[in-house]
């Protein structure tokens, strides 16, 4: 009879323990089911370059907000734009695709047969957002897919008032998950921040005081316009000194950054911060003297152009950390589906980021690849110790120790023949290999979008 009750209340026992586990399990899958989807928001500023960030080490005080919001997530310092001007470098973000190689003006667009980052977010059950002061720019870039966005705004508006609009906006859409792109354009010239952004770059002496000539009609009328000139754009009342325009640039830059915080704090204010993915990113760097280039981006592919802040940041589920291994802005689309648990069919040329982020063995590609769709239309190469870049229409190559020579002062072509002669090889491949079809014509643009693209310098 006694053994009977201990059998009976151990029986009892592992009965409650299996239920245990079953009502457990069943928590979970009740908890999992109701897990929100992460928001995503990318903040991009055109023309950034990365070595003008304190993050970066920068010694201009020109980013607070943005330096703490790297300190919250993962910072990339070896991040390679795949080309030197926003609509080839956009497109190739959102399609994870290297540019159109046969791509060659500022009038051509997205074409609306490619898959892209968006639509697929839309697809799954995202709001999708661009606000953007990128005109006409940007819309044109994206003319052809603008029904994969539910809000498409651009205007040309400051920063401030694009963020209020961006606020608003949120403030209004934050009950199903977001997609949001802020796309600001107050860090590409003209550079025309408010004077107090940048009045305190002005005595510093950071940059010494070197004055170049105005470029002139009949320097517009070779390939490189503006090469060793300041481009008529940019160019205000006369003023040749160069650390006046550099002032200028980082006033943007810090114009911007204020900006950023006003979104943050909405992020807050709303309790979104916590389950939303946030990538800060430019398109493309800026040349500001470097290589005899003023205050310009489309030509050449030099680290100032190429090399781009990346930063992602996804409170309590990624880690915070510092990357130097060598990325590219490709890889962006395939780590948002990565982290989103979405397996994509789309071919794509990216590579996730999550393992490399979470420390696990990645399979990141050891060459970026680069091109400028601009004259003298030169691609390159590049791994984390060189670059190999070739001028299509001078038919000669530059080959740099980026580890050694991060400059980019020492042309190594002929003293380094072995390297050159391996780097040559794969981008011939490369070139040979890559998808011309992620870019299409438009046919027409409208005659004020076109006036507005030669004030920005895209069109002559």
């Amino acid at each position: 009879m006694i053994r009977n009750i201990k059998l009976h209340k151990k029986y009892t026992a592992f009965l409650c323990i299996i239920l245990l586990v079953f009502l457990s399990i069943g928590y979970a899958i009740v908890l999992y089911a109701k897990k929100p989807k992460p928001n995503i928001i990318f903040i991009t500023l055109d023309a950034l370059r990365a070595d003008h960030l304190g993050c970066y080490g920068y010694k201009r005080n020109t980013s607070p907000n943005i330096d703490s919001l790297a300190a919250k997530g993962t910072l990339f310092r070896q991040a390679i734009s795949q080309a030197t001007w926003t609509t080839a470098s956009v497109s190739s973000i959102i399609t994870s695709l290297y540019p159109n190689h046969e791509l060659r003006e500022a009038v051509y667009s997205l074409s609306p047969q490619d898959d892209n980052l968006i639509r697929l977010l839309k697809n799954k059950g995202y709001a999708t957002a661009l606000f953007t002061n990128a005109y006409p720019i940007l819309n044109n870039t994206f003319c052809n897919i603008k029904d994969d966005f539910d809000m498409f705004h651009i205007s040309q508006v400051k920063a401030d008032k694009m963020i209020t609009l961006v606020n608003n906006w949120l403030y209004g859409n934050s009950e199903k998950p977001f997609f949001l792109w802020v796309y600001l354009y107050d860090t590409h010239g003209p550079y025309d921040a408010p004077p107090s952004y940048f009045s305190g770059f002005l005595s510093d002496n950071l940059y010494p005081n070197k004055n170049v000539s105005i470029t002139g009609h009949e320097e517009m009328q070779n390939d490189y316009y503006s090469f060793k000139t300041l481009p008529r754009y940019v160019a205000e009342n006369g003023v040749t000194d160069t650390s006046y325009y550099i002032a200028k640039y980082d006033g943007g830059i810090k114009f911007a950054d204020e900006q950023i915080s006003r979104l943050l704090n909405a992020l807050r204010d709303k309790k979104l911060e916590n389950n939303t993915l946030l990538i800060l990113f430019s398109d493309h760097g800026e040349s500001l003297t470097e290589h005899n280039l003023y205050f310009n981006h489309s030509h050449f592919l030099y680290e100032d152009l190429i090399r781009v802040p990346l930063l992602i940041i996804f409170p309590d589920k990624l880690p915070k950390k510092v990357v130097n291994q060598q990325v590219q802005l490709i890889d962006i689309f395939p780590t948002i589906m990565d982290i989103l648990g979405i397996k994509n069919n789309k071919n794509i040329e990216g590579k996730s980021l999550l393992p490399l982020i979470k420390g696990s063995p990645s399979q990141l590609d050891a060459y970026a690849f680069s091109e400028t769709l601009y004259y003298p239309s030169p691609s390159c190469i590049r791994t984390e110790d060189w670059k190999l870049i070739y001028n299509r229409k001078k038919e000669n190559y530059e080959l740099y120790n980026l580890k050694e020579d991060p400059g980019e002062l020492y042309n190594l072509i002929k003293e380094r023949e072995e390297i050159a002669n391996s780097l040559k090889s794969k981008l011939d491949n490369w070139s040979k290999t890559a998808g011309t079809n992620s870019l299409s014509s438009k046919d027409y643009l409208p005659s004020e979008e076109s006036e507005k693209l030669k004030s920005l310098g895209y069109l002559q």
